[in-house]
């Protein structure tokens, strides 16, 4: 009798930790399932607003693309898919001053007179860094300058409206699949009229 009984707590044991690490896999898995779908800016969503882009890009044919901030990872899916020639980024320095978003870059491009340019951002908010890079673009003179943004966010007043957008998204935040520095999180998100 102690031989059997030692048996079946040593069972009842054994069920109980089997029971535990099998919630603790049903919660992880159901924790793994749960992020997955609430993170609204995934790789492939990226992926599948470029194609919903392509005819556009294709019927532009640009010779050059600037990537701006994060869309410099857009910018590089570009030019490798559709075999452009050359890529240029800027950085996004941005501030608040008072109710306006101010934006300068503080660079110099080489040469792009008699070349068409893509400038893209992977979304738009109040426009005021899309504006600046066209207007930093510009400066190199080339023949055309197109803009082309992701997701176009709702926000009014823009200082620049895109070329091409893929979709227009809710909100005013954007979560990508590849991170940005604390420092642009921060000044990009909250900076400017509160909307």
């Amino acid at each position: 009798m102690p031989t059997i009984a030692r048996s079946e707590k040593t069972l009842e044991i054994a069920g109980f930790v089997l029971s535990v690490a099998g919630l603790l896999v049903g919660l992880v898995g159901l924790t793994a399932w749960r992020l997955r779908i609430s993170r609204p800016r995934t790789f492939r969503r990226v992926l599948k607003a470029i194609k919903k882009l392509e005819p556009e890009i294709r019927a532009y044919n640009p010779d050059v693309v600037v990537g701006l901030a994060d869309g410099l990872v857009v910018a590089a899916i570009l030019v490798l898919n559709f075999k452009i020639d050359q890529l240029l980024a800027i950085e996004a320095p941005v501030r608040a001053q008072g109710d306006m978003r101010q934006t300068q870059f503080y660079r110099t491009f080489p040469d792009l007179s008699g070349r068409k340019v893509l400038i893209v951002d992977l979304h738009i908010y109040t426009g005021s860094n899309l504006k600046a890079a066209v207007d930093l673009v510009r400066l190199s003179q080339p023949d055309q300058i197109k803009t082309l943004v992701l997701f176009r966010h709702d926000v009014q007043n823009r200082a620049i409206e895109p070329n091409m957008v893929a979709q227009d998204a809710p909100g005013t935040k954007a979560k990508v699949p590849w991170s940005m520095t604390p420092e642009h999180r921060e000044t990009y998100l909250t900076s400017g009229p509160k909307i």
